[in-house]
């Protein structure tokens, strides 16, 4: 339900966990990965104020299951979920790191993550072909 009660239970969770991407978490990820928390986390605190701010004004639109209002507050609530969800895992990936570069002072892969990459076994690539059967790119073409 959508409601000032629960858009406020959801901004103290999203705070929560917002200020659980730091430290060894934020050293876990990927440059791109931690730009695109800060895109989503700061989405996310906008809608967080909108909704406080619309629900406050109209509290009848929220309580409408198909009002725009109704709408907005499951994206929310999805995406607070999605960010816990995302900081849990990110806090698994970082364990194994600390473990590791605590014992050999260094950061290598993951023993876990060596292991898969070792049972991989080798392909070769797809050909690529354009529409008429042809590679796509011929280093004849540059004549």
């Amino acid at each position: 339900a959508c409601g000032l009660a629960s858009v406020r239970a959801a901004a103290r969770r999203f705070d929560e966990v917002a200020r659980g991407f730091n430290g060894a978490v934020l050293q876990a990820m990927l440059p791109p990965e931690v730009e695109n928390l800060h895109r989503v986390v700061h989405s996310l605190e906008v809608l967080k104020n909108s909704l406080l701010r619309e629900i406050a004004a109209d509290p009848a639109s929220a309580a409408s299951f198909d009002s725009p209002l109704a709408a907005e507050c499951g994206r929310y609530f999805s995406g607070v979920a999605q960010l816990e969800a995302d900081l849990a895992r990110y806090k698994e990936m970082a364990q194994p790191q600390q473990r590791q570069s605590s014992r050999d002072g260094d950061y290598s892969i993951p023993r876990s993550a060596q292991q898969r990459l070792e049972r991989l076994e080798p392909r070769a690539p797809p050909p690529v072909t354009g529409g008429g059967g042809k590679p796509v790119l011929s280093a004849m073409s540059f004549r």
